[in-house]
């Protein structure tokens, strides 16, 4: 077949390169290309829900390498997976999100060749952290509500139309809830306890004008402008950095 001219990896269904190798396909052909591969390493295991032991289908189980590059499978009608093609190395594997609490495992060594099977996951029912996200002119939608907690997995949501927002497969734990929209001030809750069995609700967030802090920097020893100097803002919500320009001068908004 024919292929644009540019740089190209290959990848090798069930097999792991040796040696990586880029290709750079120009208007000739490549040809004598020796490819070095060896037989791929797996991970297999099943994901099932803690209360009942049943398997839990269509869920997306992802690997990621200590290089950070993930690998993903889907779990099939009896929850199992199997990742393929693997480089060895040590995993994290981890699923849930959404109905499901996330979960991950201890790194997984993985060799060439090998199945690193029994790599089951047991999930919880995911928790939930619901409100309203207001602004100055009333409920807005679009806007992005984060959950953050220490020690779990945060997630985020969009509000709708009428700026509710639900934020999905949390686990038990103390979140903050942030809400971010362009021009505005952000608005912030936090210690939000979320306990398992129960959803979370009325956590709103109202928006408001965004202030600014603005001035100038000026070196000490001689009064002149402090050009480009870096500087920043603490407040109760959080840091804000700016810049100075050639003269000195700067402005932080959205505070």
């Amino acid at each position: 077949p024919f292929v644009l001219p540019g740089a190209y990896h290959l990848t090798y269904d069930g097999f792991v390169a040796v040696e990586p190798l880029q290709l750079d396909a120009t208007a000739d052909d490549l040809d004598g290309v020796v490819l070095r591969v060896a037989p791929g390493g797996r991970i297999s295991g099943r994901v099932v829900l803690s209360s009942t032991g049943e398997p839990l289908p269509e869920l997306v189980v992802s690997a990621a390498a200590e290089n950070g590059v993930p690998y993903v499978a889907t779990t099939d009608a009896d929850g199992h997976y199997t990742m393929d093609s693997l480089p060895s190395g040590s995993y994290v594997v981890e699923t849930g999100g959404d109905a499901y609490a996330r979960v991950d495992t201890e790194r997984v060594d993985v060799v060439h060749g090998a199945v690193t099977a029994g790599v089951d996951l047991v999930l919880d029912p995911g928790l939930s952290i619901s409100g309203v996200v207001t602004g100055p002119d009333g409920t807005m939608a679009g806007v992005w509500v984060a959950a953050r907690g220490t020690g779990v997995y945060g997630s985020s949501s969009e509000t709708a139309e009428d700026g509710t927002y639900t934020i999905t497969g949390l686990g038990p734990g103390t979140y903050s809830v942030a809400a971010t929209a362009h021009g505005l001030a952000a608005s912030e809750t936090q210690g939000v306890d979320v306990h398992e069995g129960t959803a979370v609700i009325g956590v709103d967030l109202a928006l408001g004008p965004a202030g600014s802090i603005e001035g100038t920097v000026a070196l000490f020893a001689d009064g002149s402008p402090a050009s480009y100097a870096a500087l920043s803002v603490e407040g109760d919500s959080g840091s804000y950095i700016g810049r100075c320009d050639g003269d000195g001068a700067y402005r932080i908004g959205r505070l």
